[in-house]
């Protein structure tokens, strides 16, 4: 772009030759009538401006406002220091035109010019600012049908700077209600013809009966907006809008609004006891075909509805539930068991409806008492489980007898002292016989168990047949004085004590040193020898009577000590 010197009294001359032509009075007022976007230059903090920079000298210029009209973009600016180019080669950066990112201003017009430094300017006819004042005001404009594509301004946003307000563009709003598969209406009363930036403005949609609002579809242009807050456009769970009118709305040439409504049909659940009779208040309510539904059904104590939630999607169509309530009924249990937990007795159960009396009389069972004797009350809302435990009786004391048991010999006469004891009912008892010498009893143990009555017994001894006396052999062997037989040996059996005389047999002309071998059996075999000396003895002449008496005597003393041994033994065996 080549540079173009402008000296200042030509700037001047062409600045109010502009003002002349735009009607542009001092003090930054656009006043000419026939000028249609006329308005006023005001200071405003948080309005949005677009920075813009000059040519080859880089001149800093800053954008105030952007806004359409018919077919061209005005630009309103200000410059920082002296124009010295020709104020209609100002580009400016960031505002996309087809594939460029520049593009020049194709027609400015200076409306007020500084021919000094910042600080000594006279700025009769600009809204005074002691701090930054610039040395000229610009007003420019583009036509758009010299573009290939509209203006984004998305990109030049800040706050900050001048603005034009009080301008109206000749921009429609269309507000449209679409129920059902029918064709869109519109809405005059929403729609507009002109929309001013900054307008604030609150669209909401419009249901009729049978239809209910489902959704928004909002254009700028022919662009459907699809992130409506990223747009400044707010919109809640009902479908109202509000926002304000932006240059991106205005750019557009056209802001559309298009509400969707679905056609709604009537769910009616009504709500009966098994009889028909109403039990709670019918629901209804309109949905959209499919639409999912979930109602739970009322709470009425003591009755249990057929359905506890009625759900479902709906048809095309109207929909009627029949819910049914019913008497609700639980289950009473009752467990029988011991203090360990053991079981008892076989458990109790029954059903019962809500509010309904019981009364259950706990099973007898001997020897314990249960600590419920009845489990009573009224059935509630869930189930019912008792446990009734039994514990063991505290036993009676015992019966006691008495046991008596004798011991006699076969006469009836006493042979030991009497056994006595005291015994409980059921009671054991087993009693040795004591142990009598010679005597054998006819019950060695007495035993059984105590009866409900005393018990007396008799033990009778018996003598017993005395065992055959030990025996031994008594042998006698007779031999000459040189040890050679003399006669047959003498051998006879004899009881232990029983006395014995065994007279040597004559042998002539032989005299025996033992005439007569005589004694009492011992406790082991006897054997004795008697031996023979020759030579006979002297023939006796007669026998006087003392030999006679002494060998009488003799003779009973041996019968008397044969039966004195005999005596003593049946005394040892008799134990008296």
């Amino acid at each position: 772009m080549d540079r173009k010197k402008i000296n200042i009294k030509a700037i001047l001359l062409i600045g109010v030759a502009l003002m002349m032509m735009f009607g542009f009075m001092p003090g930054g007022t656009l006043a000419v009538d026939e000028n249609p976007n006329a308005g006023i230059f005001i200071k405003d903090e948080g309005s949005e401006h677009f920075d813009m920079q000059g040519s080859s000298q880089n001149d800093n210029v800053v954008a105030e406002l952007a806004w359409r009209y018919g077919d061209y973009v005005y630009f309103a600016l200000n410059c920082h220091k002296n124009v010295s180019v020709d104020p209609a080669e100002f580009q400016i950066n960031g505002v996309t035109v087809g594939s460029e990112n520049t593009f020049l201003l194709q027609e400015s017009r200076a409306i007020q010019l500084y021919d000094g430094p910042e600080s000594t300017a006279s700025p009769e006819t600009y809204p005074a600012d002691n701090g930054g004042q610039p040395r000229c005001w610009l007003v420019g404009r583009i036509h758009l049908s010299d573009s290939s594509m509209s203006l984004n301004f998305e990109n030049l946003s800040h706050a900050g700077g001048w603005r034009i307000s009080g301008v109206t563009y000749d921009t429609d709003l269309t507000v449209s209600h679409k129920y059902g598969t029918a064709d869109p209406i519109m809405d005059f009363d929403q729609s507009r013809s002109t929309l001013e930036i900054g307008q604030q403005l609150s669209i909401h949609p419009v249901p009729k009966e049978g239809y209910e609002y489902t959704s928004v579809s909002v254009k700028f242009g022919t662009t459907e907006i699809t992130d409506l807050e990223a747009h400044g456009i707010t919109n809640d769970e009902n479908g109202n809008l509000t926002f304000t009118v932006t240059n991106e709305m205005i750019a557009a040439n056209g802001v559309s609004i298009e509400y969707v409504y679905a056609p709604v049909y009537p769910l009616t659940i009504h709500y009966v006891y098994e009889n028909g009779s109403k039990a709670a208040d019918d629901h209804t309510e309109t949905l959209a075909e499919g639409a999912s539904y979930s109602v739970t059904s009322p709470t009425i104590t003591g009755y249990t509805p057929s359905q506890a939630v009625v759900s479902g999607t709906m048809p095309g169509e109207a929909v009627e539930v029949t819910v049914v309530y019913s008497v609700t009924q639980h289950t009473l249990t009752i467990h029988y068991v011991y203090a360990d937990g053991s079981k008892a007795a076989d458990d109790h159960t029954e059903t019962l409806a809500e509010g309904a009396s019981y009364s259950v009389t706990s099973p007898e069972i001997s020897g314990y008492t249960p600590d419920q004797a009845t489990v009573a009350g009224s059935m509630g809302t869930e189930d019912i489980t008792v446990t009734v435990t039994y514990t063991q009786d505290t036993p009676p004391a015992p019966e006691t007898h008495t046991l008596t048991v004798h011991y006699v010999y076969a006469d009836g006469s006493k042979a030991a002292d009497d056994h006595t004891e005291t015994l409980e009912e059921e009671a054991p008892y087993s009693v040795t016989s004591p142990e009598i010498s010679g005597y054998t009893p006819d019950q060695a143990t007495v035993a059984g168990s105590m009866g409900t009555e005393d018990i007396t017994v008799t033990v009778t001894y018996t003598q017993d047949t005395p065992p055959a006396p030990a025996t031994h052999t008594l042998t006698i062997h007779y031999v000459n004085a040189d040890g050679s037989k003399a006669a047959d040996d003498h051998t006879e059996t004899l009881a232990e004590e029983a006395p014995y005389s065994v007279t040597s047999p004559e042998i002539s002309g032989y005299t025996p040193d033992q005439a007569t071998v005589a004694g009492s059996m011992g406790t082991q075999d006897i054997e004795v020898t008697v031996t023979y000396k020759a030579g006979s003895p002297q023939p006796a002449t007669g026998v006087s009577n003392h030999t006679v008496l002494l060998i009488a005597l003799q003779y009973l003393c041996l019968v008397a000590g044969a039966v004195a041994v005999v005596m003593k033994q049946r005394k040892i065996r008799s134990g008296r």
